[in-house]
C-alpha cells in the first residue's frame, strides 16, 4: 500500500468524520440546548407556581391573623355604633369603660380608640371642655393603649388636629372600613419607643347614614414582621413585607427597615406593579444572597380595605435550578456517553467505507497509469460494489480498445491500410475514438492510393493527368510534387519526341528550350541539343556531307551503328526487367554497354573516312538510340532508383556522350 493511498484513506475518513461528527456534535448541542431550554422554562414555571403557591399560603396565614383583628375592630365598632341607646348622661363614661375593657381583654392589640365629630356623640362638648380625658373643646375622643404592657388611657388630651389625618379622613370619605398603610408610631413620643403598626378604621354612621365618627384599633406589626422573618421555604430564600406606599416592613437586612423604595429606580418596576394591587413576580438581584433571584409578591387584603401590604418571597435561581441542574448533569453525562458511542460507531463505519474506497482509488490510479489488469474484489451490493463493477467494465473496454488500435497500427505497419476497427463494439466516446481512427486511416489511405496509382501508370510509360483534388497539410505537398513530376516528364517527353520527329522529317535545326527543364531533365535535354549540334552543321557543311555521301559510301559504318542500336535496345530491355534482379551496375549491363562502346569506337575511327551515302540513314538510327535512352530515363524516374545506381547510369551515359564527341571531332577534322 503506497503513501498516496494511505493519505487518501485518511483524507476520506477525515471527510466522513468532518462531515458527520460536527453535525452530530451540533445535534448534541441543539438537543442539550433544547433540553436545557425546556428544563429551564419548566423549572421556572414550576418554581414560579410553587413559590407563588407558598407565597399565597403564607399570605393567607397573615391575612387570617389580621382578620382576627378585623373581627375585634368590627365588634368594637358595633358596640360604639349603638351609642344612642345608652343614657345620654352616662354615655361618655359607659363607652370610656367599654373601650378600656376591650383594651384589657385583647393583649395583641396595641390600642382601641374612637373619635366623634363635634357635638355628635351627646351634644355636650362644651360642658366637657378641658375636663379630662377630653380636649379643650370637649369633643368625645377616647383612646386606650398597651404600650407599657397593660391597658391605660392616653395622657394626651389635645388631639383636635387629628381629625385631619388619614385614620379619620379616609374612612369618613370612603364610608367603609379602612386599613392604614403600615407606619411607625411612639405612644410615648420617644423615637426609641417607635413601633411599626397599622390601624383598622371603621366609620360610625348616624341614623340618616352620615359618617359622624370613627372607631379603630392599632395593631402592632412586630408579630407579623417576626412571622415573615421566619418564612424560608427554600434554601437561601427569604421573605419580605412591603407596604403599598413602598415602606419596607420586613426584610432580612434590618438596615432597610422603615425605608421607602419609592425614590429608588431599582424598585420602580416593582412599585408600578404594586400600584396595580395584583399578584406579580419579577427577577431581582438580591443584596442578601448576592445573586439573581425570583421574587413573588402577593397582596395582603383585610376585609373591604384596599391592599395595604405585599408579601414577597425571593428564591435564588441557584436554589431553583439546584435539583434540575443535578438532573441536567446526569442527563448530560448520559448524552455525552451516547455521543461517544455514536462517535465510535461513526469512526468504525468510516473505516468500513474507507477500505473499499481506498482499494478503488488504488485500482483507478493503476488505470490512470495505463495498467489494465485490475484486482477489484468488492462483492457488496451497494453503490461501492456498483462503482467497482463500473471500473472493471472501463478496464475491459480499454483492453478491447487497445487490442483494436494495436491491430490497426500493426496492419498499417505491414502496409495493409485497408484494415478497419469495429466501432459497433463500443459506445459513446470509445466508439467515436474508433470511428476517428478509421476516418484517419481513410484520409491517409486515399492520397497514398492515388499516388501509388499515378506512379504505377508512370512506370508503365503512361503519363496520367495531374491530380486536381485538394488535400490538407503534407498530403497537399505530396500531390504538388506528383503534379510537378508529371509536368517534368510530360515536358521532357514532349520536347524529346518533338526533336525526334523534326529530325525524321529533316528539320535538324530544331532545338528544345533547356530553360523549361531543371536538374537531370535539363541535362538530358541539353545533351540531346548538343548531340544534334554535333550532327547538324551550318549550310556551308552541306556540301561536305554530300561529298561523303557520293564519294565515300560505305556500308560498314551503317552496320556498326545498327549493331550499337541493338546493344542499346538490349540495355533497355534489361532495364525494364530490373524488377527481376538486374541492376544498372550489374556485370551484364556493364558488358553490354562496354561492348557497344568498344565496337562503335573501333569501327567509327576505322571507317569514318569511308562514310557513304547512307549518312541520312545513320541519323535515323541515332534517333532510335535516343528514343531507347529516353525509355531508360523514364524507367529510372518512375522506379526511384537509389543515388548509387543513378550515378552508375550517369557514368555510362557519359560514355555514350563520349561517342557523340568523337563524331563531332571527326566531323571537324574532315572539314579542315
Amino acid at each position: 500500500m503506497d503513501n498516496s493511498s494511505i493519505r487518501i484513506k485518511t483524507s476520506f475518513q477525515k471527510k466522513i468524520l468532518l462531515s458527520i461528527l460536527p453535525i452530530t456534535f451540533m445535534a448534541f448541542a441543539i438537543v442539550m440546548l433544547i433540553v436545557y431550554t425546556i428544563y429551564d422554562k419548566h423549572t421556572r414555571e414550576m418554581a414560579l407556581d410553587q413559590t407563588m403557591h407558598i407565597t399565597n399560603r403564607y399570605t393567607t396565614q397573615i391575612e387570617k391573623r389580621l382578620m382576627e383583628y378585623l373581627a375585634v375592630a368590627r365588634s368594637y365598632n358595633l358596640m360604639i355604633s349603638k351609642f344612642e341607646t345608652i343614657d345620654i348622661d352616662s354615655r361618655r363614661q359607659y363607652y370610656f369603660d367599654l373601650t378600656g375593657d376591650f383594651a384589657k381583654n385583647n393583649e395583641n392589640i396595641m390600642a382601641f380608640w374612637l373619635d366623634f365629630d363635634p357635638n355628635t356623640f351627646d351634644g355636650k362638648d362644651a360642658q366637657y371642655a378641658n375636663v379630662p380625658p377630653y380636649a379643650s373643646k370637649g369633643r368625645y375622643n377616647i383612646s386606650w393603649n398597651r404600650s407599657k404592657g397593660y391597658a391605660e388611657p392616653d395622657a394626651d388630651f389635645e388631639i383636635e388636629h387629628e381629625l385631619d389625618e388619614d385614620y379619620y379622613v379616609l374612612p369618613k370619605k370612603e364610608k367603609k372600613e379602612v386599613v392604614l398603610n403600615p407606619y411607625y408610631y411612639s405612644y410615648s413620643d420617644k423615637p426609641e419607643d417607635e413601633i411599626i403598626e397599622t390601624s383598622i378604621c371603621i366609620p360610625i354612621f348616624s341614623k340618616n347614614g352620615e359618617v359622624i365618627g370613627v372607631t379603630g384599633i392599632d395593631i402592632s406589626l412586630e408579630t407579623v414582621k417576626e412571622y415573615v422573618d421566619n418564612i424560608k421555604p427554600f434554601h437561601s430564600s427569604y421573605a419580605m413585607l412591603i407596604s403599598s406606599d413602598g415602606l419596607i416592613v420586613s426584610y432580612p437586612d434590618t438596615t432597610m427597615l422603615g425605608k421607602s423604595v419609592l425614590n429608588d429606580n431599582r424598585y420602580k418596576s416593582m412599585m408600578d406593579k404594586v400600584a396595580l394591587g395584583e399578584e406579580f413576580y419579577l427577577d431581582i438581584y438580591s443584596a442578601v444572597s448576592q445573586e439573581q433571584s425570583l421574587a413573588i409578591f402577593t397582596p395582603i387584603q383585610i376585609g373591604q380595605a384596599k391592599n395595604i401590604m405585599f408579601l414577597g418571597i425571593a428564591v435564588p435561581y441557584s436554589t431553583i435550578f439546584e435539583k434540575n441542574n443535578q438532573m441536567l448533569k446526569t442527563l448530560s453525562i448520559w448524552l455525552a456517553a451516547l455521543m461517544i458511542v455514536i462517535s465510535i460507531t461513526i469512526i468504525i463505519i468510516s473505516k468500513k467505507f474507507a477500505k473499499p474506497i481506498m482499494l478503488l482509488n488504488m485500482e483507478t490510479n493503476k488505470l490512470a497509469r495505463g495498467e489494465l489488469d485490475l484486482n477489484v474484489n468488492i462483492k457488496s451490493k451497494d453503490e461501492t460494489g456498483a462503482m467497482a463493477q463500473t471500473i472493471l467494465h472501463v478496464a475491459d473496454t480499454l483492453k478491447s480498445l487497445t487490442i483494436d488500435i494495436n491491430k490497426l497500427t500493426n496492419a498499417a505497419a505491414q502496409g495493409n491500410l485497408n484494415v478497419r476497427g469495429d466501432a459497433n463494439k463500443y459506445s459513446g466516446s470509445y466508439q467515436q475514438l474508433i470511428i476517428g481512427v478509421n476516418t484517419l486511416l481513410d484520409e491517409i489511405t486515399m492520397p497514398i492510393n492515388i499516388a501509388a496509382s499515378y506512379l504505377e501508370q508512370i512506370s508503365k510509360g503512361n503519363i496520367p493527368p495531374k491530380i486536381s483534388e485538394r488535400y490538407q497539410g503534407d498530403f497537399e505537398q505530396i500531390k504538388n510534387n506528383l503534379n510537378t513530376c508529371i509536368d517534368a516528364i510530360e515536358l521532357l517527353t514532349k520536347d524529346t519526341y518533338k526533336l525526334v520527329q523534326h529530325a525524321l522529317v529533316g528539320r535538324v535545326l530544331s532545338r528544345a528550350d533547356v530553360s523549361k527543364h531543371s536538374g537531370d531533365y535539363k541535362r538530358i535535354v541539353a545533351g540531346i541539343n548538343e548531340l544534334l549540334d554535333l550532327i547538324v552543321v551550318p549550310e556551308q557543311n552541306s556540301e561536305y556531307f554530300n561529298r561523303i555521301s557520293v564519294n565515300h559510301a560505305d556500308t560498314t559504318m551503317l552496320l556498326e551503328i545498327e549493331k550499337m542500336l541493338v546493344h542499346i535496345h538490349q540495355i533497355n530491355e534489361e532495364m525494364q526487367r530490373n524488377e527481376l534482379g538486374l541492376t544498372v551496375a550489374s556485370p551484364q549491363f556493364q558488358q553490354l554497354l562496354g561492348l557497344a562502346r568498344k565496337e562503335f569506337e573501333t569501327e567509327l575511327y576505322a571507317n569514318f573516312e569511308n562514310i557513304s551515302q547512307y549518312t541520312i540513314h545513320i541519323f535515323g538510327l541515332f534517333s532510335q538510340v535516343l528514343n531507347e535512352v529516353i525509355i531508360i530515363l523514364t524507367i529510372i524516374e518512375t522506379n526511384n532508383l537509389p543515388t548509387r545506381m543513378l550515378e552508375e547510369l550517369r557514368k555510362e551515359l557519359k560514355e555514350i556522350q563520349s561517342i557523340t564527341d568523337i563524331i563531332a571531332i571527326k566531323s571537324k577534322e574532315s572539314m579542315n
